[in-house]
């Protein structure tokens, strides 16, 4: 039964204020049958964006192709209608929603349509040294070998920002399709320093010499010290690296993926322990059961932990929050546990506490048991479990925290419970598939709501109504604001957004969070990278 009438009042006054995503006039049905509405072509550009993982990618209710379909038809549409607003947007997808295929694949698009500045565009998304190749096997495989001028110039740029003697040794593998090389034999660079000009003579010799190079390497020391590194007889290389001690691999570029191909028998305690101190941190995070497999000892670990809990290397690492949750399931000890446990409060950091009590809806029905993607351990229902218990938590434990599928039920954390902890404790009702597969979204918020200050809906917008439940006379009678979180993507939304108190947010990084922040400050939302205007 509905309680708009019992329990504690609220006591902040509805904002009432503009957000960016919002919809048209376009009546719709979600994938479920709910009726629904379609956003306008910003806001589905942003929220298909923020979850976009390509076209080899199904969602639970949509192809990959189907979505890389729709993403580049609105790429083409908004680019035409507002590039200064792409502009903005797609530098804002790489660097602070932390998506690298769709900002380039968005960044590749914009140039196609003709977008302005389409240099400077396509190098803003380009922010890892693989990246400029990545770029270049996608307007091959889709455009082919006719390469337009700002794309040309735009690799260029980022090839001079990004290329380096190590960039050369960790992303240039002879398995990738399209080579650091192949990226310099298409736009023809001209690099001014010497050293630059050495390395791009020596990655083209190298893509068509692999076995003869022939560059001197004079310039390029760590590339020379690497080449030594593979004279060295295979039998002969742990006894080189115990003779050397920790300096043997310094200024060599080894990475721990090379050196399991260099060194014979890697996988052993010794073998990580020559390599775990120059390892980065999403590396160490990936690797966290293969040190324990391989049983290197607790001063090691001591130190991986040390990396994982330090602040600023979080904060630089640009990691999702259930990267951590994933890297936690994927562990066999517990020596990790308080360390990722902290790792993750850390990532969730920056949510903004917010006044008041917050009732947090995590959908965890059917539709929400897809990974995230091929190579992720992690559902739908996690992350959002990640986010609304991050939410919940960044509240003080004011409000109710809600599993919702068919039914629903309240979780209930003592203060002082981890954001991991939390997670768990709501995953673990998922699993247990108590509150069933449907998506009955409208008879959770009627049963739990009990006049909060705001509604978050963790969910990927498949709603029904059941049992009489009307959603329109729901939505109206709840006056505070309703954010709800897009974690899939489709085109339909099942509520009107961006009037009456009503929010679209999307994505899996804090970005949406800020936007919340400024709502609740009785200011416009604006869209992230405009944020500045504001704040």
């Amino acid at each position: 039964m509905a309680k708009y009438s019992g329990g504690k009042a609220s006591t902040m006054v509805p904002s009432k204020k503009s957000a960016p995503v919002r919809t048209g006039e376009n009546v719709a049905l979600t994938y479920e049958g709910d009726p629904g509405l379609y956003r306008k072509p910003k806001g589905e550009l942003f929220v298909l964006a923020v979850n976009y993982m390509g076209e080899q990618e199904n969602a639970f209710y949509e192809s990959g192709l189907d979505r890389q379909s729709r993403y580049v038809e609105l790429i083409h549409h908004v680019t035409k209608k507002d590039p200064t607003w792409m502009q903005g947007f797609i530098p804002f997808l790489r660097k602070e929603a932390y998506m690298r295929t769709a900002s380039v694949v968005a960044a590749c698009e914009y140039v196609a349509a003709g977008g302005p500045q389409g240099a400077a565009v396509l190098d803003s998304a380009l922010q890892r040294a693989d990246e400029p190749a990545e770029a270049l096997g996608y307007w091959l495989l889709k455009y082919g070998r006719s390469i337009p001028f700002p794309v040309r110039k735009g690799l260029n740029r980022a090839m001079g920002r990004l290329y380096t003697e190590y960039a050369a040794l960790k992303y240039d593998g002879g398995s990738r399709g399209v080579r650091m090389g192949d990226v310099i034999e298409l736009t023809h660079p001209k690099p001014k320093e010497e050293w630059r000009s050495d390395l791009y003579r020596y990655l083209l010799d190298r893509r068509h010499h692999p076995t003869n190079v022939r560059v001197g390497l004079e310039n390029l020391p760590e590339i020379k010290k690497w080449r030594e590194l593979q004279e060295i007889d295979r039998d002969a290389r742990r006894d080189y690296l115990r003779d050397n001690g920790p300096y043997a691999l310094v200024d060599s570029g080894m990475t721990w993926e090379t050196m399991s191909e260099w060194l014979p028998g890697f996988g052993d305690a010794e073998s990580w322990e020559f390599i775990i101190d120059t390892m980065g941190y999403m590396a160490l995070l990936r690797n966290l059961r293969n040190f324990d497999e391989g049983g290197v000892s607790d001063t090691a670990a001591n130190r991986v932990i040390a990396k994982l809990i330090d602040p600023e290397r979080v904060a630089r690492s640009m990691q999702f929050p259930f990267r951590f949750l994933s890297a936690y399931k994927n562990t066999t000890s517990t020596r990790w546990t308080w360390a990722l446990d902290r790792a993750m409060d850390l990532s969730t950091a920056n949510i903004p506490k917010l006044p008041g009590r917050s009732l947090v809806l995590v959908d965890v029905s059917g539709s929400m048991s897809k990974l995230l993607s091929n190579s992720s351990s992690v559902m739908n229902y996690e992350a959002g479990a990640v986010f609304g218990v991050s939410q919940f938590i960044s509240a003080g434990f004011q409000g109710s925290l809600v599993a919702f599928g068919t039914h629903s039920v309240n979780i209930r954390l003592s203060k002082g419970t981890s954001v991991l902890k939390g997670t768990e404790a709501l995953v673990s009702v998922a699993n247990l598939g108590t509150v069933g597969h449907g998506t009955n979204t409208w008879a959770a918020l009627e049963e739990h709501y009990d006049g909060h200050d705001r509604v978050f809906i963790f969910t990927d917008m498949q709603s029904f109504a059941m049992n009489g439940n009307g959603k329109p006379a729901l939505l109206e009678s709840i006056k505070v604001p309703i954010y709800n979180w897009n974690l899939a993507g489709y085109r339909a939304t099942n509520m009107s957004v961006g009037s009456e108190n009503h929010y679209e947010m999307a994505g899996l990084s804090d970005v949406s969070f800020r936007q919340i922040a400024l709502l609740e400050s009785m200011q416009d939302s604006h869209w992230p990278w405009e944020e500045h205007a504001v704040l």
